[in-house]
């Protein structure tokens, strides 16, 4: 018995750019894709056979993208989240946020252990950041 396969109703550019970026790629890969696959009429193997869907053909571009480094939108390859520049820049940003908390805590020991809203609101947003970054940095707390 034979599978019957439907093919894929041409995707509008902005469908392309959506499904890539949703993968978590640029939109401009997903401009390139449509390119791409645009000019080989929907179809790849040397053009054999009909792409039929959309989300395969942009998972499979993820995986060459990120094979290639993940490089962005100029052709230069994105930052290893590991690197060097990466952890000095997360460590120089815990030690303003930890500096922020010190001022907070000051504030809090001058009005009798009393913030404001908008100022507790703050608290929890650098507590959770700071949590962030010291998981990042493998930073025990």
């Amino acid at each position: 018995m034979s599978k019957q396969v439907s093919m894929l109703i041409t995707p509008t550019q902005e469908e392309c750019v959506a499904a890539c970026v949703k993968e978590g790629m640029p939109a401009r890969e997903g401009e390139k894709l449509f390119i791409h696959y645009s000019m080989c009429g929907w179809r790849y193997g040397k053009g054999k056979v009909a792409i039929t869907s959309l989300s395969l053909v942009v998972k499979g571009w993820r995986l060459r993208w990120e094979e290639k480094g993940c490089p962005d939108t100029n052709g230069h390859k994105l930052p290893d989240p590991n690197s060097g520049v990466i952890l000095l820049a997360k460590s120089k940003e815990l030690e303003r946020i930890e500096q922020a908390i010190t001022t907070l805590k000051s504030w809090r020991d001058a009005r009798n252990g009393v913030l404001s809203a908008d100022e507790k609101q703050r608290w929890n947003e650098l507590q959770a950041r700071k949590k962030e970054l010291k998981s990042a940095l493998g930073i025990k707390f």
